[in-house]
């Protein structure tokens, strides 16, 4: 994956508003807190002992961890493209449990992956990949819900990046 803007002859020429111009890649060195009700495994409130790290220099894209968003902070962005992938460490739920993961865009689902943690594996990757339009100040989050009354939670290594593409 290329994170270089095109354009100059190290590869960072391009200007604002280019493929590659905004991104974002950040992963969660902490666990969030087991639980059966929806959460954000991004929004610092899900988690006693908070902790992230930004694999790469945020551009055009700001991390909020009071409210778990990624928002388009790129000026005069209207429908850009951006791809947006996620990868959930899910613990294992002590019986098993299905649940539903999103992709939210403006509080609105955009993606749904239906599935279940077994209770015999350690861990369980959830992997989520979608290309969206997105505009200046739109926002993304990230849900699971539990569909049973199982506590789930996620690992540390919980990775989102999101990357605009054209």
């Amino acid at each position: 994956m290329s994170w270089g803007r095109p354009g100059g002859a190290d590869g960072d020429g391009g200007g604002s508003g280019v493929a590659g111009s905004a991104r974002l890649s950040v992963t969660l060195t902490s666990p969030s807190t087991p639980d059966s009700d929806a959460q954000d495994p991004f929004n610092e409130s899900n988690h006693a002992d908070f902790g992230q790290i930004p694999n790469i220099p945020a551009v055009g894209i700001t991390y909020t961890p009071a409210n778990g968003r990624c928002t388009i902070t790129e000026a005069g962005v209207v429908d850009g493209i951006y791809r947006i992938s996620v990868q959930l460490v899910m613990a294992s739920a002590s019986n098993g449990s299905n649940a539903d993961w999103d992709i939210l865009v403006n509080d609105t689902p955009v993606y749904t992956r239906a599935e279940q943690v077994h209770s015999l594996i350690d861990n369980t990757s959830v992997e989520m990949e979608i290309y969206r339009e997105l505009s200046t100040d739109d926002f993304v989050n990230i849900e699971f819900d539990n569909a049973g009354a199982f506590d789930l939670n996620t690992e540390a290594g919980t990775t989102i990046n999101i990357e605009r593409i054209g």
